[in-house]
């Protein structure tokens, strides 16, 4: 995972990861950050910010499909985060904190 300044002199940084079949989360790179945006590619996929597992299916958590531009603002829902793909089509998330 890439860190620099951002245009407000608070630290940032980029991760691109994989959601497959099984959940995962996302990293926060530093203690400044305070928000996450990501773009869903690949794959639909469910996610849960309350700190609860996504579960693939209907009642897994917010359905983000593929296209879709999202951002969690708060470290503790950025920590709370987690992914897991909607169906058979692994997803990328290309994410770029704040």
């Amino acid at each position: 995972m890439g860190q620099d300044q951002g245009a407000y002199g608070v630290a940032a940084g980029y991760e691109d990861f994989d959601v497959a079949a099984t959940a995962v989360g996302l990293t926060v790179p530093n203690k400044g950050t305070t928000k996450a945006e990501f773009k869903v590619q690949g794959g639909d996929v469910r996610c849960r910010t309350d700190g609860g597992t996504a579960v693939a299916g209907n009642g897994g958590g917010q359905l983000l499909e593929v296209g879709e531009v999202w951002r969690i603002t708060g470290t503790d829902h950025i920590n709370g985060a987690s992914f897991i793909r909607n169906g058979s089509v692994s997803a990328v998330l290309d994410v770029s904190y704040s």
